[in-house]
Formats: structure tokens, sequence, C-alpha cells
């Protein structure tokens, strides 16, 4: 696996082109797999997640009758976020979170997180496969990745808590409600989303030297 330490190691101008894709090629590889485990995890803790809401929690909040009201929390806390809730308190559905998330937004990114690393586990494959870094579809690849992950960071916050503020709303909610669109996790999201569409760019002129280069052999 790629580290800082192993490239120190290696005089780069020793490497022949084939030596260098085969690197290239054992290292791409590995990545490709790990974003295939992520995104297999991560499917499957949401997949869990919902079996368990569907089978466990939905029925008593049903059954026994559930109401809206704000999370317990601390005399001094502003805000402790909003839940669906039996009288009990047996059976809890979160609505928005304490700091201002909601639910309906938390779950679009997860879902977003899933098909990310999964597009990233296809592109650093067909890397490996065609041993063409620099290649149309890698651009297009890298594209599609950086607009997800600002899809993610910025559209879904945005429509979660208009969602959730409309639904609130409409059952005529009279609690405190406070709702966060951007946090430090989205705001990572977009800078990392503006990195990768600014590399997808550049790729377009490796694009331009791969062919160049390819005519030349």
């Amino acid at each position: 696996m790629f580290s800082p330490t192993n490239w120190q190691r290696i005089d780069l101008r020793k490497l022949d082109r084939a030596q260098t894709l085969e690197r290239m090629a054992k290292e791409v590889g590995g990545v490709a797999t790990a974003f295939r485990v992520m995104g297999g995890l991560l499917l499957l803790f949401l997949a869990c997640g919902a079996l368990f809401v569907a089978a466990l929690i939905v029925p008593k909040l049903i059954g026994a009758g559930c109401q809206i009201q704000g999370m317990p929390g601390g005399a001094d806390d502003p805000f402790t976020g909003i839940e669906f809730a039996t009288a009990t308190r047996d059976a809890t559905f979160t609505l928005v979170f304490p700091d201002g998330q909601t639910m309906i937004a938390g779950t679009g990114m997860w879902i977003c997180s899933i098909v990310i690393c999964l597009r990233a586990s296809r592109m650093l494959r067909a890397i490996v496969q065609t041993k063409r870094p620099f290649d149309g579809g890698r651009v297009r690849d890298l594209m599609e990745i950086g607009q997800l992950l600002m899809f993610q960071g910025l559209v879904l916050p945005i429509a979660g808590s208009a969602l959730t503020w409309a639904l609130l709303r409409i059952i005529q909610y009279q609690g405190n409600l406070e709702l966060s669109i951007i946090g430090p996790y989205q705001g990572c999201s977009i800078i990392v989303g503006l990195v990768l569409m600014a590399i997808a760019r550049i790729f377009e002129y490796g694009c331009i030297l791969q062919d160049q280069d390819d005519r030349l052999l």
C-alpha cells in the first residue's frame, strides 16, 4: 500500500513505463478494494438500521400511539432535538438531532456516501484493468464523484432542513426548533468535491498527453 516512506526509498527515474504501471495498478487496486469494502459496510449498516426501525420502532409508535416532542435534556440546553415518541418513551424516532441536523438529510448523506464509495471503487478498478489513468471515462468519473460530494454537502442538508421544517409546520409543532444546514462534515464534503472537479479538468489535459504518448509508442 502507498506510504510516503515507500516513495522516499524509490528513485522514480530508474523505473521504466511497465514497472511504473505495474506499481500503480497494485496500489490503486488496493484502494479500490478498500472503497468497495467501505461501501458494502455502509450499505449493510443502513439496511440493518432500516430493518430495526421498520420491525421494532414503527410498530410500537403506531400501536401505542406517538407524539412529536422535544428530546429530554438539561434545563440550560437551548435545543435538545425533536423526536417521535410513545408516552413512556419505550420507542423513539429522532427527527432532528441536538446539533440541528435532520434525519432526512442524514439518511440521504449516508446513501450518497455508499454511491460515492462504489463509484470510486469502479473508477479505480477501471484504471487497474486498462492501466490508463488519463482517459475520458476517468475524467467523467472524477467529475461525477466531485458533483456527488457537492450534492451531499450542500443540496442534501438544505433539502433535509426544508422538508423537516415543512413537516413540522404541517403537524403544527409548537416547540423550539433549530435547524443546521452546513456543519464541519458538509464543509469538508464541499471542499473535497471542488478539488476533485478541478482535478478532473486537469485530467482532461492529461488525456491529451496520454493520447500523444500512445501515438509515439
